[in-house]
């Protein structure tokens, strides 16, 4: 599975996405090792402050 969010956030979250595979703007997971919902509510946060960055 993954999740692909906008611009790619995985530079900013390196240390905390370290446990999963990654490449430009998608975050690689498996069922057997989820991505936590803080973590998802934290790359949410990271795209909605992209956005109002302009």
């Amino acid at each position: 599975m993954s999740l692909f969010p906008t611009p790619d956030p995985t530079e900013k979250l390196k240390e905390k996405l370290s446990a999963y595979k990654t490449s430009k703007g998608t975050i690689k997971f498996t069922h057997e090792h989820p991505l936590s919902n803080a973590l998802i509510e934290e790359i949410v946060r990271a795209r909605i402050a992209d956005i109002a960055e302009g």
